[in-house]
This record gives C-alpha cells, structure tokens and sequence, in this order.
C-alpha cells in the first residue's frame, strides 16, 4: 500500500514505457490518460495502464510538463513515503557527493553547477556555486511554492 494519500496520474499504455525504471523524468499532457486528486505542486503517483507504480512526482496542469518525477519505482527505498522535502534533501546531498568526487570546489575552481536540474533528478532547480555565495534558480511551481522552506 502507499504510506500516506495522494493523487494519482496514469499514463497510457504505449507511452508509459518512456518513463519506467528511471527513464524520461517528464511526463507531457500527450502521454495522461486519467488523473485522480491531483492538486497543484503536490505529490502524484504516476501509473501505467496497468495500475503498476512507474514512480512519483511533482502535478502541474499549467505547465507542458504536467509532472516531474522525482523519484522512480526502482528506487525501492524511496517509495516508502512522498515527501517532497525528504527527496530533495537526499537528492542535494548527492548531488554535493557528486561534485566533492570531482575535486568540487577546490582551490582553483570555486564556481561550478551544484545542482543540474533534470540531470541531479530535481527537475526545475539548478544551483550554482560562486566562492562562498549560492544561487539557486528555480523554473518550475513545486520549487516556488516551497521556496520558503
């Protein structure tokens, strides 16, 4: 069962393959089938035709990517919950684990890309780094409704 209750997006059959196991992180109106309690920047499960979990992720109905996926139903131990501050709190340390592998600041490097929107798999958010001074930019309505958090 799920830990707490959301809503949900089902995607149709042929196009759900996109986004299984990790793959395409946005979901386009083209591809929804059906929603059901879905509210604006909130979390939705994201189904194939089946009722099978493809993952979770972030709705919009105003925006061409109706939700970005957060977190795909491969990644077993995230599943167990939706909270979004949890996922992007995970998802900023490995993005920091990812840069510090790379010698990410060092003396001679002090600007660089912390966070790679789609590519660090916090679609809409992308930080960079000058000294000691960060900028996050923020392209999507889930990040600028928590952006007091």
């Amino acid at each position: 069962g799920r830990a707490c209750a959301v809503g949900t997006v089902s995607v149709s059959g042929p196009k759900a393959r996109m986004f299984k196991n990790g793959g395409h992180p946005l979901v386009f109106e083209g591809a929804i089938k059906r929603t059901e309690n879905v509210q604006v920047g909130e979390a939705v499960d994201v189904l194939d035709g089946a009722g099978e979990l493809i993952g979770w992720g972030v709705w919009n109905p105003h925006s061409l990517y109706r939700v970005r996926m957060l977190v795909p139903a491969i990644e077993r131990d995230q599943l167990e919950h939706r909270s979004i501050s949890e996922i992007v709190r995970r998802r900023l340390q490995a993005a920091a684990s990812r840069r510090a592998a790379c010698c990410l600041p060092s003396e001679s490097t002090t600007a660089y890309r912390l966070v790679n929107s789609e590519g660090d798999r916090l679609s809409g958010l992308t930080v960079d780094v000058f000294g000691s001074t960060a900028v996050a930019i923020s392209s999507a309505l889930w990040l600028e409704l928590r952006r007091e958090a």
